[in-house]
């Protein structure tokens, strides 16, 4: 069975079809493949197959039929906008990015009403937005967990899942996030907007110089030139780069490093789950993939 045409492409423009050694730290091992779907069934087996190694794929016309496609700025305010909700501030960082891995406290946050947010959000575009809000747990805004699938549609292709309810991001254009990891797999379906990502895979970890309690975030800024004199050991990295646009949904493995912003109003919804028994990788304590 044809699992998709991969077409992930690396920051100097490079195609690959192939994977790659997992432990060649200055080279990808893998790339982003797309999956269009065309019949369910062929798709499921498709992303079962693929969900068997660490390759982030993108799949699109995943969420035909979610009502959260509907989440304009308008329709978020007429749900739910009298609800409060927790958001992140850029603090000290610039260029729309909100956190900073070398605070104690990488983010600075407050609470706000919706309405204000999704005001501050579409006033405020291209990196200049005061607010970010950043995982929020859709069981504290009802009306909008009324109309959020419970879970991914490729549900059957991960292990149990890590957190008790649905995650939602929501942003302004120029968004941007940290560079970090999350140890689960991630299932990051896009409603709203667009987002880019750059990826790099977890045997690149130390060129990324981590920092935090879990060392799950790089002390390296996002927008950094990857011949920064002050950064020598991030020339050597190969992320890949990968835009998600709304209805698609982005199939992120375990232990893979990313960097998120966004174009125009964005909304995410994220489903996290932790392995399958049977995943065909081990991950040891410093992030490289084993066979």
């Amino acid at each position: 069975m044809r699992a998709g045409r991969f077409v992930g492409r690396s920051m100097a423009g490079g195609c690959s079809a192939s994977y790659l050694h997992p432990h060649a730290h200055t080279r990808p091992y893998c790339t982003a493949a797309v999956l269009t779907r065309c019949v369910v069934v062929r798709v499921l087996c498709a992303v079962d197959h693929v969900c068997q190694h660490p390759v982030p794929v993108k799949i699109k016309g995943a969420l035909d039929g979610w009502l959260p496609l509907q989440w304009t700025p308008e329709r978020l305010k007429q749900l739910a906008g009298h609800r409060d909700i927790v958001v992140r501030s850029p603090g000290d960082c610039s260029d729309g990015v909100y956190g900073n891995p070398d605070e104690r406290a990488v983010y600075t946050e407050q609470t706000i009403l919706l309405s204000e947010f999704v005001d501050a959000a579409v006033s405020n575009p291209d990196g200049a937005c005061p607010y970010y809000a950043a995982r929020l747990l859709l069981e504290s805004l009802p009306e909008l967990l009324a109309e959020t699938p419970p879970e991914s549609p490729f549900r059957a292709c991960f292990g149990p899942p890590l957190f008790a309810g649905t995650i939602a991001y929501m942003g302004a254009g120029g968004n941007t996030t940290p560079t970090h990891l999350d140890y689960y797999e991630n299932c990051f379906a896009v409603v709203q907007g667009t987002k880019r990502l750059l990826l790099y895979p977890p045997n690149q970890s130390d060129l990324l110089r981590p920092k935090g309690e879990g060392c799950n975030y790089s002390t390296i800024p996002p927008h950094t030139p990857r011949d920064s004199p002050d950064h020598p050991y991030f020339s050597a990295t190969k992320p890949l780069e990968v835009q998600v646009e709304k209805g698609e949904l982005l199939y992120l493995p375990f232990g893979w490093w990313h960097t998120v912003t966004g174009d125009g109003f964005n909304v995410l919804i994220n489903h996290w789950y932790d392995m399958r028994p049977e995943k065909h990788y081990a991950v040891d304590s410093d992030l490289q993939i084993k066979e």
